[in-house]
């Protein structure tokens, strides 16, 4: 259940994340903030990798899919990070919420070929239903 304690905290650590962008984009670019995330985190990265004395090989192949995750990521955040400076925290939150939630799970299912049970599609209709009622 090591997976769970990973989930939880990476929850606590984003939504305390939202909050500090949505308290610095009153004096800065969010952009801005988000740059100096990225360094913050190349840093602690490379030593987290160096300490652990991870092997930083990769093949051609995986060095493209990496960097189009990255672009992905990048574009993703400085989207979320842009709406978080002109709107309401709550409102911009909860409407990517319905994306973190509904899009892994429908490629999961599409393209990984995870099983997707009766209970998972509920529990997500309700999910989706809930964010949706917080936003209007």
């Amino acid at each position: 259940m090591i997976w769970l304690a990973y989930a939880l905290g990476a929850m606590a650590l984003q939504g305390l994340v939202i909050f500090i962008v949505k308290a610095f984009s009153f004096r800065l670019s969010p952009l801005l903030v988000l740059l100096f995330q990225y360094i913050g985190s190349i840093l602690l990265l490379s030593l987290y990798l160096k300490h652990k004395k991870i092997n930083l090989h990769l093949d051609k192949l995986c060095v493209k899919k990496v960097f189009a995750s990255g672009f992905l990521v990048s574009t993703g955040l400085s989207l979320y990070y842009l709406a978080l400076g002109l709107a309401e925290a709550s409102k911009v939150a909860t409407i990517q919420s319905v994306g973190v939630t509904v899009l892994p799970v429908l490629f999961a299912f599409l393209i990984l070929k995870e099983k997707v049970t009766k209970r998972l599609f509920a529990g997500l209709v309700f999910a989706v239903m809930c964010i949706l009622f917080l936003t209007i």
